[in-house]
């Protein structure tokens, strides 16, 4: 094989260069030109125009936007459709408690990552204990086994955090909000409906869309989270 020569970017000029006239070059770094190189005109550096930020219009916000809206009523009408105990108790969770789900919520959200990271670490170490015992088998075992449950985890934070959290806090609000004219009681898919308008509405507005968005899913996951203890209690003690 060939070497390659080892070339530093940018414009280098050494040894017994000679340049009659002006040097001009386009570049974002100035050229390096050796004492010896003459040059008998101007050396002029033009540096290329940095293309602006392109800062998103509010025609790719809506549409961004809108896929979001599609999908999470695709997805919350599913939900209804296979639990609606289960949506109908999470959202009378969080219309009983807010400040109790809030705070689930904050503890949820910085639980999962611990937990990811005491797996990877328990993971580390029973992989390093068994490997000194040469038990190659119970090695692979672990190994398998840490990574399906960090992907489990991974998976279940991403899913809770972008879908689960604000179909559930959409749901409840629009139910709310129905409750007084018993709509919410004869179409529980008009208040999901309702609700995601509402969450689509704020999303369009430029910081504050996000600041609700980020409302949204810690109380979203922390009424999932008091509701879920509250029935594993209530089935164990059945």
């Amino acid at each position: 094989p060939v070497p390659l020569p080892v070339v530093e970017p940018g414009l280098t000029l050494t040894g017994g260069a000679h340049i009659e006239g002006d040097l001009r070059y386009r570049s974002v770094a100035t050229a390096v030109v050796g004492d010896e190189v003459v040059v008998t005109g101007e050396v002029e550096q033009i540096r290329p125009p940095t293309p602006p930020a392109e800062t998103p219009t509010f025609a790719s916000r809506l549409q961004s936007v809108g896929r979001w809206f599609v999908a999470l009523l695709l997805l919350g009408s599913i939900l209804l459709w296979l639990f609606p105990d289960k949506i109908v108790g999470v959202s009378d969770t969080l219309a009983d408690r807010p400040a109790a789900s809030l705070g689930w919520g904050l503890v949820t959200l910085l639980g999962l990552p611990v937990a990811m990271l005491l797996v990877l670490v328990l993971t580390a170490v029973l992989t390093m204990v068994f490997g000194m015992l040469s038990l190659g088998p119970a090695v692979a075992l672990i190994l398998v086994v840490g990574l399906l449950m960090e992907l489990v985890l991974a998976v279940k934070l991403w899913v809770a955090i972008f879908y689960l959290a604000p179909v559930v806090v959409s749901f409840a609000g629009g139910r709310w909000l129905l409750m007084r004219g018993r709509a919410a009681e004869k179409s529980r898919y008009l208040s999901l409906l309702v609700g995601l308008l509402i969450l689509t509405g704020l999303m369009l507005i430029p910081f504050v869309g996000t600041v609700w968005r980020g409302l949204f899913v810690v109380f979203g996951i922390g009424a999932g989270s008091l509701w879920s203890v509250r029935y594993l209690a209530r089935t164990d003690i059945d």
